[in-house]
């Protein structure tokens, strides 16, 4: 179990889910599992850009010290477990992953601009994570899914310790269009 990191948790509780290898035939297979075991952790950390908390899954490779940190956000409406094998499958790799779960639903939706907020207030709760051995948030890398894969361009173009960005699938709708295309 990870040690409390105050002003950083407010709670943290064992997960019932487990990073289970997945079948294959070992190298050049892109489905096999990594050589690390993942210890997964849920947290709730505090956004300053909404004065609230949000639940957050790390998947820590056991084993390996200074390992890149992902930040990976989930698509629209999606629960951040959708996105669990591949959380897992990036851990079992040696890459930390941190999955935050972002407020919205086809009722409430929060626009682009203050999802781009919310990513950037992200970073300074989980620099208190450098505290860990295992992370070297000197090699961080953000990835998405469809909206996630727009916030996590919006979160590299605001974020010069960005190293590394994987957008799938990106949607390209909302008030966050014009300042994506300004930007780029």
């Amino acid at each position: 179990m990870l040690p409390l990191l105050p002003l950083l948790v407010f709670g943290c509780v064992d997960q019932a889910v487990t990073c289970e290898a997945a079948p294959g035939d070992g190298a050049g297979d892109p489905y096999a599992s990594g050589p690390y075991r993942v210890e997964t952790s849920t947290f709730k950390v505090d956004v300053a850009s909404r004065r609230r908390s949000r639940p957050l899954d790390l998947y820590l490779p056991q084993g390996r010290e200074d390992a890149p940190l992902v930040v990976f956000h989930h698509g629209f409406a999606a629960p951040r477990s959708l996105y669990h094998r591949t959380a897992c499958h990036m851990a079992g790799w040696g890459l930390a992953t941190v999955m935050p779960q972002w407020d919205e639903s086809f009722v409430f939706s929060q626009d682009h601009s203050e999802l781009r907020e919310d990513s950037l207030a992200l970073l300074p709760a989980l620099e208190m994570l450098e505290t860990l051995d295992q992370v070297d948030f000197d090699k961080l890398g953000v990835a998405g899914h469809s909206r996630g894969g727009k916030q996590a361009l919006f979160h590299a173009l605001d974020e010069d310790r960005v190293r590394a960005v994987f957008a799938i699938d990106p949607v390209d709708s909302g008030s966050g269009r014009r300042q994506l295309r300004s930007t780029l």
